[in-house]
């Protein structure tokens, strides 16, 4: 539509655009994982009108013969922004109240890679907050998400000592995360 807009004196207000594909090879690791997506959005893919209807968390073994796609939450629940601790092999992701999906109000959430384990973190959600984009620490003690008001925020992970991430100068952010350790 936009390469039909025109200038007052006729001309296309923007360039053609021309694109073409590359190819890329994959590695056999890589070409794993591709097909493992491909089939799980293949396979959820024709659910899914042309809106969002939810949004899953999934965890793919690459290292399987066969990886598989397997959701560790359901689509319905809207999780996102998703971070995997090391240290503590448990994932934080922020958990929108599924009645309100990504724009509404959402808690930091912890699990185990099996799906066992759900903990919430903060409670912001019952008082209409946010709390996206989550980080875990290198240790796996505190998690950085930015909060309700844009302000960088740390938390232990039992959901005790929430601080402010950054005392003066740049306080807010977005998608903040620790300096990994050496």
């Amino acid at each position: 539509v936009k390469e039909k807009l025109l200038r007052f004196d006729g001309t296309p207000l923007f360039p053609e655009r021309i694109a073409k594909t590359v190819e890329y090879p994959l590695s056999p690791l890589e070409a794993a994982l591709y097909e493992a997506v491909t089939e799980y959005v293949t396979k959820t893919g024709p659910a899914v009108d042309s809106d969002i209807i939810g949004v899953a968390l999934a965890i793919v073994d690459v290292t399987a013969a066969k990886p598989v796609a397997r959701e560790i939450t359901k689509a319905s629940e809207f999780t996102n922004s998703p971070d995997w601790s090391a240290a503590t092999n448990l994932i934080v992701f922020a958990q929108p109240n599924s009645a309100a999906g990504f724009d509404g109000p959402s808690d930091l959430v912890t699990i185990k890679p099996d799906g066992t384990g759900r903990t919430t973190v903060t409670s912001v959600l019952p008082r209409g907050g946010q709390t996206p984009q989550p980080a875990w620490s290198p240790d796996g003690s505190r998690i950085i998400f930015v909060d309700t008001d844009g302000t960088m925020k740390t938390i232990a992970v039992d959901g005790s000592d929430l601080a402010r991430a950054v005392a003066t100068g740049l306080t807010t952010g977005f998608h903040p995360h620790y300096r990994p350790t050496p």
